[in-house]
């Protein structure tokens, strides 16, 4: 087979919008919400929480296994989303533990003893062993991790991942609640090496936050905002438009038109 070199250099980017965006915040922010309000996404919930949406294409699966039916259900279809939204990567981690152990108790290396009796291994995070501070079991949450990161990317152009922050960055030292902030990939609620498997696969990540911006009837009114700005590499924006961008939620400023 032939090839072509190039001869000309590039002019400009084959891609402006991110093809993996990821979108964290605290619980009950208003992400799930986000998502429902962009065309032509599905969100796909394993976390339970799209009772309360009021519009937005939406399917519910309570196992990795309900996942893959869906997933081959919209390639069967021609894959007609742009958007696949998973709500919530958090949620994903729970559920890879237990593939992650299927992983391993088939793999050759496995112990004999959970060979056996798989009920020894209750968790796949447990398995003795030292990995850098974790386990060996570790390696398995990630490989699991991996492959359904993978098989979900696969089913639409965009994929939008939705994730926690973790508890402990809700609050300050003082105990005061926190708003805003730079992107930081420590935050997220995932485990260990999980953090950088997304954040590294991410095109784009963006904090969520609300600010508050006035009061009415005593009340204070807050805005919806989306900090794309970084500290470290790997909390970065390959979209360029997105890169230390901090504005009130639009999808319009983050999904450009690329005609």
């Amino acid at each position: 087979m032939s090839i072509n070199l190039p001869l000309e250099k590039r002019t400009k980017a084959k891609k402006i919008n991110p093809r993996i965006l990821l979108l964290y915040g605290p619980p009950k922010v208003g992400k799930s919400t986000i998502a429902s309000q962009l065309e032509n996404n599905l969100i796909l919930d394993i976390e339970k929480g799209s009772d309360y949406l009021e519009t937005g294409l939406i399917m519910k699966a309570n196992s990795w296994e309900k996942v893959m039916e869906i997933g081959e259900a919209i390639k069967a279809a021609g894959k007609p989303y742009k958007y696949l939204t998973l709500d919530t990567a958090t949620e994903l981690e729970e559920w890879c533990d237990a593939l992650g152990k299927r992983l391993y108790l088939a793999a050759p290396s496995a112990g004999k003893k959970y060979k056996d009796n798989p009920d020894l291994l209750a968790s796949i995070k447990v398995l003795p062993g030292n990995d850098g501070g974790y386990g060996p079991g570790y390696q398995w949450l990630r490989i699991a991790y991996g492959m359904c990161f993978n098989y979900l990317r696969s089913l639409a152009e965009h994929f939008i991942i939705i994730a926690h922050v973790r508890d402990s960055t809700l609050v300050d030292n003082k105990g005061n609640e926190i708003h805003g902030g730079s992107v930081l990939s420590k935050n997220l609620d995932l485990t260990g090496k999980l953090k950088a498997i997304t954040c590294s696969r991410a095109d784009s990540i963006g904090f969520i936050y609300r600010k508050i911006v006035g009061a009415e009837n005593g009340k204070p009114v807050s805005e919806l905002r989306v900090n794309f700005s970084g500290s470290e590499v790997m909390a970065g924006s390959r979209a360029r438009h997105l890169v230390g961008q901090d504005f009130e939620f639009d999808w319009n400023k983050i999904f450009m038109s690329e005609d």
